[in-house]
């Protein structure tokens, strides 16, 4: 009895788990393109075609999985002035984007004085494949 009772609950656990398959697609790391940010500051908010992705800090690593293809990436973030980029992002490639926002008190200071000393922006772009 106890082992009749044992074997019918594996199987049932065996059903249960195969059935869970079936309804949950498992996404390949080559099905999606990986975006890497290394963006100040890091209370920077993320969206991909104009979809809000979250905030900066709370993705691991400042690693975003999306999917390949023409992506527009803005970068925003309270008291900053934002960026908007237009990347082609391929299957299994991971894409570095390194930005330092700047600051709109020293924008706009950039701007008035044309102040040699003002903050520069500084993009760079790095792309690799796993």
């Amino acid at each position: 009895m106890k082992t009749t009772l044992l074997a019918l609950f594996f199987l049932t656990c065996i059903f249960e788990l195969s059935s869970c398959s079936a309804v949950y697609k498992i996404r390949k790391k080559e099905d999606s393109a990986y975006l890497h940010l290394e963006v100040q500051p890091k209370t920077a908010i993320v969206y991909i075609d104009d979809e809000l992705y979250g905030e900066l800090s709370s993705f691991r690593n400042g690693i975003i999985g999306c999917r390949p293809g023409l992506r527009r990436v803005e970068i925003r973030a309270e008291g900053y002035e934002s960026e908007k980029f237009d990347l082609d992002l391929h299957s299994g490639e991971e894409l570095t984007l390194t930005l330092n926002l700047i600051s709109m008190l020293d924008f706009k200071k950039a701007y008035d004085d044309e102040d040699p000393r003002a903050p520069k922006k500084r993009t760079f772009l790095k792309k690799t494949k796993p």
